[in-house]
């Protein structure tokens, strides 16, 4: 697909305040934007078809019919939900191939991340995470909400000052300490949340640094977002691969290590020991283990 529009738009210097208008407006009309007329667009923003017409050619369309027809495609290709995608048929016949075509798509969008991730944009967004200093908003929604929670649990590992929005009703609560030197870091696979959307725009209006992660190339998240990294995702069958995701939130963790993390990962295997809450072998152990799972009977 050709560029998409926010990248034409990250392309594009600003010339004139009609252009600005403009801009804002296709940002925030997105992606209703790809139905409106010429004649709406011009009607909202108080302008005139000229002046429309030499803003889309600027962006790289022939014309406002190209670029309403080109940013059907885009809605097309980036708002597809599963009810419309084909259904995978494994082979009855082979045993296995469901597991096979799904391993397969995960080492394919594998090999895709290598080749076109910002790696420059991913060694910001870990120094961004990195900085015990800015205190750290996680958040995610669906699917993605079950990833977050075990980036989430590794990070502290390494970092404090570290908050999950689990929920819309909990956004509130959390957002009420956010300062301007917080970091929001938000995932997105699909679908575009409005209640993710809602919470990026408070951060952003509260002067936090805001990072998306998303598999979706024209997703109208990435208007409320400081810094975007691109993930591949789009694999056959109704529901995606989000094996990419998992291996980038695992590289991030990776990433976060510091001169704290010693300390940290010590101090909290020590409370897991302190708790009892894993079997682990004991060098010095001489009671007898208790088919109840209890504690070793003492002599």
């Amino acid at each position: 697909m050709d560029a998409s529009l926010f990248q034409r738009i990250a392309q594009q210097s600003t010339a004139t305040p009609t252009e600005e208008k403009l801009k804002n407006y296709f940002v925030e009309r997105y992606p209703q934007l790809a139905f409106d007329t010429i004649e709406a667009v011009c009607a909202a923003v108080n302008t005139s078809t000229a002046s429309v017409t030499r803003y889309v050619r600027r962006l790289g369309y022939r014309g406002y019919r190209d670029f309403s027809a080109s940013l059907k495609a885009e809605i097309a290709e980036n708002f597809d939900s599963p009810d419309e995608r084909a259904k995978l048929e494994p082979d009855p016949s082979s045993p296995g191939t469901a597991l096979r075509h799904h391993i397969d798509d995960a080492i394919g969008q594998l090999r895709t991340a290598g080749e076109i991730v910002n790696a420059q944009m991913f060694d910001t967004i870990a120094d961004l995470l990195r900085d015990d200093d800015r205190p750290l908003y996680l958040l995610s929604n669906a699917s993605g909400k079950q990833l977050m929670r075990y980036f989430y649990l590794l990070i502290r590992y390494h970092r404090s000052h570290v908050h999950l929005i689990e929920s819309a009703d909990v956004a509130p609560h959390e957002l009420l300490d956010l300062a301007q030197k917080s970091v929001l870091f938000v995932t997105a696979f699909d679908r575009h949340a409005v209640w993710v959307r809602n919470v990026m725009a408070v951060a952003q209006e509260r002067g936090a640094t805001v990072a998306l992660m998303t598999n979706r190339l024209s997703s109208p998240l990435q208007a409320y977002a400081d810094i975007s990294l691109h993930l591949p995702g789009n694999t056959p069958g109704r529901f995606r691969t989000r094996a990419v995701f998992l291996v980038f939130l695992e590289a991030l963790v990776d990433a976060l290590e510091n001169e704290h993390s010693d300390e940290r990962v010590h101090d909290i295997e020590h409370i897991y020991q302190e708790m009892d809450l894993f079997i682990s072998p004991k060098k010095h152990d001489d009671g007898k283990l208790r088919r109840d799972g209890g504690k070793p009977r003492r002599a």
